[in-house]
């Protein structure tokens, strides 16, 4: 989608509401996300995530830099 902004002609406009889309897929939806998969996991013996305090909905516990990054 951002090459898409890129080639289409460049407007503020578009990169901020590409931006704002992005932020909240990767502050609300991505959390529930990887909820439901600590929670599968946990509930066929893994307790790696319970382990790790990842077992929740809590956005920075499994925030990762690098993964949000390779999203934009």
């Amino acid at each position: 989608m951002l090459f898409s902004i890129i080639r289409s002609g460049f407007s503020w406009q578009n990169l901020v509401l590409y931006l704002l889309v992005m932020g909240f897929i990767i502050f609300f939806v991505n959390p529930i996300h990887e909820y439901a998969h600590a929670y599968a996991a946990y509930k066929l013996g893994d307790i790696t995530a319970m382990a790790c305090n990842r077992l929740t909905l809590n956005p920075f516990a499994s925030f990762d830099l690098l993964g949000a990054l390779c999203m934009l």
